[in-house]
């Protein structure tokens, strides 16, 4: 019987640590993970869009809802589609794309692609930041 409870006890903290890794998509990165895509970067008059990639030091879950049911998802990487507003120092997500394995690798296990708000870019003056290396070097148009 207390076999069965301390099971059941780690099957609990298994389902609430994927529970809260849902609420932090781009949390518990490797370190040194968020890699910048410098070939992905587009250029339009002041935006600039680049491409980040994440990778996940543990399985994360996402949750859609779809068809009248909410769907879970697994994912160990991310290909984050940014969009910077470069005099103005925003930014916002344009897609997200959830891989099955890491290096964004493996099979797309989810593809959000509905463009997020904008928001102020506190960073935007670190030259290795994700804003410098898309707003200050020369992209395709």
């Amino acid at each position: 019987m207390k076999a069965l409870a301390h099971a059941l006890t780690a099957a609990t903290i298994l389902i609430a640590t994927c529970v809260h890794a849902d609420s932090k998509p781009h949390g518990d990165t490797i370190p040194g993970t968020a890699v910048p895509e410098k070939f992905t970067i587009e250029k339009d008059g002041h935006l600039a869009r680049m491409v980040v990639h994440y990778a996940y030091r543990h399985m994360k879950s996402g949750t859609v809802y779809r068809s009248g049911k909410n769907e879970v998802f697994y994912f160990k990487s991310t290909k984050v589609r940014f969009e910077f507003d470069c005099p103005s120092h925003r930014y916002r997500v344009l897609q997200t794309v959830f891989f099955s394995d890491r290096e964004g690798k493996g099979n797309v296990v989810h593809n959000q692609t509905t463009a997020g708000k904008w928001a102020f870019e506190p960073d935007y003056k670190n030259p290795l930041g994700a804003f410098s290396i898309a707003c200050h070097a020369p992209g395709k148009h």
